[in-house]
């Protein structure tokens, strides 16, 4: 495979295809008072209105896509005629010890939110899935550079471990309360029943690649397992989405989850907030399978062209096939893949979010503050720190804008922006992280064996970081004052 070919399906394989991601939401969210989903980044932010009704299906959906080492912009470069040419060493400087790339889409079905003096009570049902891959470094070394020559191999060898995959498609029910117990402290709970319906993860991955100095002969080490279920490969289970019935409520993935959240205000205009989110797990016991080594031990010597070197057509065709086969089943016989059907859990990507927001004015038509945030996952596979800084616009009942700028952690900083807006009892909303997304390029590229030969591609200059937000919502009952938490207009 030519580097050409091996990096475009890196960089599609980033930007339009994986599936990490994190707790579904946009960091800006929680800074619109109006809406009824500010309580998916804090269960203890309620919204202006005391009656939200989201409308099926769309009153919120949402898509990202993260990473923290692809920037086209930056290794793939255009010259006059448009023919691109791809800096190796600036391809493999964006990755540190690990490409991790994640990828979410969720769809609420339903939302509903009352408010009754102190209290909130709300419930959602959401159709979600999440994932992400981590490449370890090496792999990228093995394509940009191949197994020998200068590549940074210790001891000849490409350590593939952290080699992982991570998806899950489930759906959520959620049941939530928050409490206003001051004017200074509100705090929520939203307990969680999660429906599994698809998986795949990489439980344990300790792969080794190492080139023999003298032979170049190539041989493995380590152990691989892969947990799957849902995806038809269980025995004598065929395909679980050809009951649509049981395939929808009647299988036995299930499992529970929770997010908390705290909004303190130690003085009138500035509050403070801390909340963990999507803390839980599946367990996975329908159409499981789960396939694995312990022993990854292979030696390849190369393929033995000498029986067949001289045959021509048929004969040589046959020879060739005989001999990869050979190789494929002494493979097999040395990683000794075994399959199962045991049960399996999978933790929840989740978030801890902390974030103040501090008002600047308010009028009788108009209020403004600035606000940030800092969101980071729980544990190594999950969202990388970002912090977020903004500023969020009121206009009386009617209007809700804000601008912010985000920072994350091994990647330069981005823009967003975020509108809500009422008329009458209908609400709608849209929110974006990082605009500079839409700043697409044409980039051609040509065979170097044949000039004449090129594609093009359209490809983002900056995909590190990509979220999309959306809906629309009835609410009624809208206080004309700041629904922010504990603030003592809540009361």
């Amino acid at each position: 495979m030519s580097k050409k070919i091996f990096l475009l399906a890196l960089v599609h394989l980033v930007c339009f295809g994986t599936a990490e991601v994190m707790g579904q939401f946009s960091g800006q969210i929680g800074e619109y008072d109006f809406l009824p989903q500010r309580v998916t980044v804090n269960p203890a932010l309620r919204p202006a209105g005391k009656v939200n009704i989201g409308i099926p299906a769309v009153s919120n959906i949402y898509f990202e896509q993260s990473n923290n080492w692809i920037k086209p912009a930056a290794y793939l470069a255009p010259d006059a005629q448009g023919v691109v040419t791809i800096d190796d060493a600036m391809v493999l400087g964006n990755i540190d010890d690990e490409a991790f790339t994640g990828f979410g889409f969720s769809m609420e079905l339903l939302h509903v939110g009352l408010r009754f003096g102190d209290h909130y009570f709300y419930a959602r049902v959401s159709e979600r899935v999440q994932g992400g891959i981590g490449l370890p470094r090496d792999l990228f070394a093995l394509g940009v550079a191949g197994n020998v020559g200068d590549n940074g191999f210790s001891n000849h060898t490409a350590d593939l471990t952290g080699l992982r995959v991570d998806f899950m498609h489930f759906r959520e029910y959620a049941i939530g309360y928050n409490y206003n117990f001051s004017e200074k402290l509100t705090a929520g709970v939203t307990v969680k029943y999660l429906y599994g319906m698809e998986a795949m993860r990489t439980a344990e991955s300790s792969l080794q690649l190492r080139t023999d100095p003298e032979t170049y002969d190539l041989s493995t080490t380590g152990s691989l397992l892969i947990n799957t279920a849902g995806l038809g490969l269980g025995e004598g289970e065929g395909d679980i989405r050809d009951d649509v019935g049981n395939y929808l409520f009647g299988l036995q993935n299930t499992g529970v989850a929770g997010d908390f959240g705290v909004a303190y205000r130690p003085i009138e205009k500035l509050q403070l907030e801390f909340s963990g989110l999507d803390l839980g797990f599946i367990s996975w016991r329908e159409d499981v399978a789960n396939y694995g080594t312990e022993s990854a031990e292979f030696a390849y010597d190369g393929v033995n062209f000498t029986e067949f070197v001289f045959e021509t057509g048929d004969a040589f065709d046959d020879g060739l096939q005989d001999e990869i086969d050979r190789i494929a089943d002494d493979a097999e016989e040395a990683y000794n893949f075994e399959s199962t059907n045991r049960s399996f859990r999978s933790a929840m990507f989740g978030v801890f979010r902390y974030a103040a927001s501090y008002e600047l004015y308010r009028t009788d038509a108009l209020s403004g503050r600035v606000w940030a945030n800092y969101m980071h996952g729980i544990g190594h596979r999950n969202l990388p720190g970002r912090l977020s800084v903004g500023y969020s616009q009121r206009v009386n009942k009617f209007l809700q804008a804000g601008v912010h700028y985000s920072r994350q952690a091994g990647d330069g900083g981005f823009l967003g922006c975020g509108l809500t807006l009422n008329g009458g009892p209908v609400q709608f909303f849209a929110m974006v992280e990082n605009l500079s997304f839409v700043r697409l390029s044409e980039f051609t590229f040509t065979d170097e064996n044949d000039p004449e030969k090129n594609e093009s591609f359209i490809l983002p200059r900056n995909a590190s970081d990509v979220r999309i937000q959306f809906g629309l919502n009835l609410t009624f009952g809208r206080k004309g004052e700041d629904a922010a938490g504990g603030a003592p207009m809540l009361r």
